[in-house]
């Protein structure tokens, strides 16, 4: 049975068009929530390295266009290796075509290598080893065999041969019992009784294979890169942005939000011959602790004692990369923190200006000064064969400036005075106040990282008093220091992307 009736369609109307819709906030909008990553962005650049041979390889997925070694390719964690090789001439001869690198990467035909250098140096003994990360060899094209290639064609290598894969994010260990991160490209070297030395380099190699009058020839072509995995902070730094211009950032925001601050503790002990009392050493930075390499990192220092001893050590201190907080933007020549007391009746302040003119020039003359600096360290500990060696170096030094005083303060010729009441009061209690921001060096390109029993690269933001460097040919017990030298150390991690950065690439 057959229907004679003919369906038809419903008629539609256009449709009316989707709203606009921006990533970016619009007027009269508002920003709930973010969660600070940004979708990744294809890098549109490439890498090209050609050989008087004809060989030619060109790398995908750069951030520029580089031209012969101009600078060094770049891959991060995951990242996805690329490209494709190009016989301009004489590819007549060719019989087999390689792909191998230091590092893994597996690519259908290809061979990828990683190794990693490490030697320790101690007093009588020392060690070194090179660990293979990975070592596979894949073929990407060989000539024909036996009758099944009649053409010429067939038996040349095409004209570009491609590759691609995405770089592993871990090996396995000696043993093969754990996977490990891979490290980033690295040259640590620490000369020296003990001492210490780590290597971590990157490479694509290119072997081709040619027929040759007596035997086969292999030849090898060399592209090195750089591996450096990406990461960023999960919670942005702190800045003045909002706060008033003068309000130190400190002060502005430790009421307000406490959270944004992490305190560290330790206690400044005095000499037993000194007659002194001890004083408490507050270190703070931001909550996160986790940094971008450029980022300027603040922190704020607040030393509680007795007004006797706050005295004593502020005679004798000396501020190191000290910056003069006043408009003319000039080195201050006498650097001083705020001093200001916590338990005067009449909110006024404390200092002892004439002892500290009367102490200049003695402290100048004897060197028996205390500096105090904040500095950023790195640990590095390398194991080879049961022999573990770590040391440090510094790889940033902070700026170190006084707090201006309280508006309602009593103030003598740039220092604070006490009230009446307190002046004689020895045991009241004062606090001493400084600020300051740090950031790695520009040279500084990878942050922290570990291999299990292998490599570790720690870094730690320090506040340090100890005797000035300059004091020369003096031993330890030959400085008269009322203090004990104090170190404070507190474990950050320095990354490669700031919290804000857009877009990012992982």
């Amino acid at each position: 049975m057959s229907s004679t009736q003919e369906s038809t369609l419903p008629e539609y109307s256009d449709p009316s068009p989707p709203p606009f819709y921006s990533v970016q906030v619009s007027e009269g909008e508002e920003l709930l929530e973010s969660t600070g990553a940004p979708p990744s962005a294809r890098r549109a650049g490439s890498y090209t390295q050609t050989w008087d041979c004809g060989l030619e390889v060109i790398l995908s997925e750069q951030n520029q266009d580089i031209v012969n070694g101009a600078s060094t390719p770049v891959y991060n964690q995951q990242g996805l290796i690329t490209g494709k090789i190009l016989f301009r001439q004489n590819a007549e001869s060719v019989l087999q075509v390689f792909l191998k690198g230091k590092f893994l990467l597996l690519v259908p035909m290809s061979k990828i290598e990683g190794i990693l250098k490490r030697r320790v140096s101690g007093r009588g003994a020392s060690a070194s080893k090179a660990v293979k990360i990975l070592g596979e060899c894949y073929e990407l094209w060989a000539k024909p065999r036996g009758q099944a290639a009649t053409t010429s064609e067939s038996m040349n290598p095409p004209h570009e041969l491609e590759f691609s894969s995405v770089l592993p994010a871990t090996f396995q260990d000696d043993e093969g019992n754990c996977d490990i991160p891979l490290p980033p490209s690295h040259e640590i070297s620490l000369t020296g009784i003990p001492g210490l030395y780590s290597q971590c380099t990157y490479a694509i190699k290119v072997l081709v294979v040619t027929r040759g009058s007596l035997w086969n020839k292999t030849k090898t072509y060399t592209i090195p890169f750089k591996y450096l995995p990406r990461n960023r902070p999960a919670v942005p730094l702190v800045t003045n942005d909002g706060i008033r211009p003068g309000c130190p950032l400190f002060h502005a925001t430790i009421k307000s939000a406490p959270e944004l601050w992490f305190e560290t503790n330790s206690v400044l002990q005095p000499k037993p011959a000194s007659g002194l009392s001890s004083i408490e050493a507050q270190f703070f930075i931001p909550s996160g602790r986790i940094f971008e390499l450029g980022d300027e990192i603040p922190f704020h220092i607040q030393l509680t004692g007795t007004a006797f001893s706050l005295q004593a050590l502020y005679a004798r201190l000396r501020l190191e990369h000290v910056e003069d907080s006043s408009d003319s933007g000039s080195r201050s020549s006498s650097p001083t923190f705020t001093i200001h007391s916590t338990t005067s009746s009449s909110g006024g302040t404390s200092s002892s200006s004439n002892s500290r003119g009367k102490n200049k020039s003695k402290d100048n003359s004897d060197n028996n000064f205390i500096s105090l600096s904040v500095a950023l360290h790195r640990q590095v500990r390398v194991e080879v064969k049961e022999q573990v060696v770590w040391k440090s170096y510094i790889i940033g030094e902070g700026r170190i400036h006084p707090i201006p005083p309280p508006f309602d303060s009593e103030f003598y010729d740039g220092t604070f005075v006490p009230s009446p009441a307190d002046a004689d009061d020895p045991e009241r209690i004062e606090n001493l106040d400084g600020a300051g921001e740090i950031r790695c060096r520009s040279d500084v390109d990878i942050g922290h990282f570990e291999m299990k029993g292998k490599v570790q690269v720690k870094d730690f933001l320090v506040l340090q008093f100890g005797t000035n460097s300059s004091i020369g040919n003096k031993s330890p017990s030959e400085i008269s220091s009322r203090f004990f030298p104090l170190k404070i150390a507190v474990p950050v991690w320095l990354v490669t992307d700031s919290w804000s950065e857009h877009p990012m690439m992982l």
